[in-house]
Parts: structure tokens; C-alpha cells; sequence
């Protein structure tokens, strides 16, 4: 939040959303203004993201942990990168 504030980037709470199953707990306060919409029900510029069995599928293996480490790690790089201490492998 403090990069894009930085850079003039404000985020409408109103419009914010948090996707994720029901039983996810939002312990940043940062985002406890934002609402919490179901997966089955998320949509990008008016198009659902998953159809059918897709949604199924993604909940049903190891995906998530995948989606996390990756969000992880681009995280830290991101955090890293504003640092000025970027790193390429």
C-alpha cells in the first residue's frame, strides 16, 4: 500500500474485494474494509473467473499452495526490489 501511495495509487475500499473461501480470516487491518466475495462468484470486468467444474478442480489440489509460494516469493522480491537490493538469479 505505501509503494502505491507513493506513486499517486489510492484504493477505493468500496470497490476493493477480497476473494477467498468463507472461512478465511483477514487479520490485516488494512483489509477489513474490503468485501469478501466467494470465489464462485468472482468476476473480472463482468466475466466470471472459473466455470463449471474448473472451480472444483482448483479448490480440490495443491493449487492454492502453489498460488501462495508464488504470491510469496513475488512479494519479497517486490519488497527487496524497493530496497534497491534486487537480486536476479
Amino acid at each position: 500500500m505505501d509503494l502505491g501511495s507513493k506513486m499517486g495509487l489510492i484504493p477505493n475500499d468500496a470497490k476493493c474485494e477480497i476473494i477467498g473461501r468463507s472461512d478465511h480470516v483477514v487479520d490485516d487491518p488494512l483489509l477489513w474494509f474490503f468485501t469478501h466475495v466467494q470465489p464462485c462468484d468472482a468476476t473480472l470486468l463482468g466475466a466470471s473467473l472459473f466455470h463449471g467444474k474448473v472451480l472444483n478442480d482448483f479448490w480440490s489440489n495443491d493449487a492454492i499452495e502453489q498460488v501462495a509460494d508464488l504470491m510469496q516469493r513475488q512479494d519479497d522480491r517486490l519488497k527487496a526490489h524497493t530496497r534497491g537490493k534486487l537480486h536476479t538469479r
